[in-house]
């Protein structure tokens, strides 16, 4: 038998709390870790910045999956996450391809450890409940970068363990990709392409 697929939709990234725990807890060594790659000069220079300015941890590109990269986040006061193509135009419309960037899987992993991230603001955030000076510390210059890893770094040492748990209970609350697959169906169901 054949389906024909008339509509389809991609789903919205979220949290696996799963991959991405909270314990255990780990003493912290690092001021700022970013786990991730590099294939452009804009988020190339973010995190060469954040390395000569803000003691930043990276173990390279390909380097840190899953539990691993967890635990690089459990031991970092703050997670860094400068986005791809940072200040990088668009080569068809010319607009800057990162102010058009919503929140990625980044943001909700790096709170899923507890630990606040470091990020340039994204036009979903507030939609999606994500508080400045709570869950995300942002910047816009990479100047202002060791502004915002110093007012994380406070938050999370002043928060402690308790900040910690409140921001992975964000994630739990709101942001997994159970989460996801319900407000999916629910849009499904309104659409009317699922019966009740």
């Amino acid at each position: 038998k054949r389906v024909r697929v008339e509509r389809q939709g991609l789903l919205p990234v979220a949290g696996d709390p799963y991959l991405w725990p909270g314990e255990p807890i780990e003493d912290k060594q690092y001021v700022l870790s970013f786990v991730g790659n590099c294939y452009d000069s804009g988020r190339g220079r973010a995190l060469n910045y954040a390395r000569d300015h803000c003691q930043l941890y990276w173990p390279g590109p390909n380097s840190s999956f899953f539990q691993d990269a967890a635990q690089i986040y459990r031991r970092s006061w703050a997670v860094f996450h400068p986005p791809t193509f940072y200040q990088q135009p668009h080569d068809v419309t010319g607009e800057r391809v990162d102010l058009m960037q919503g929140a990625t899987m980044r943001h909700y992993e790096a709170l899923c450890c507890g630990v606040p991230l470091v990020t340039t603001p994204k036009p979903d955030f507030a939609a999606l409940g994500f508080q400045e000076g709570v869950h995300v510390f942002t910047w816009e210059s990479i100047e202002q970068i060791p502004e915002a890893v110093a007012r994380a770094q406070k938050a999370a040492q002043e928060g402690g363990l308790e900040y910690a748990k409140r921001l992975r209970q964000f994630i739990l609350d709101r942001h997994t990709y159970e989460h996801r697959m319900i407000e999916a169906m629910i849009v499904m169901r309104r659409a009317g392409m699922l019966s009740e």
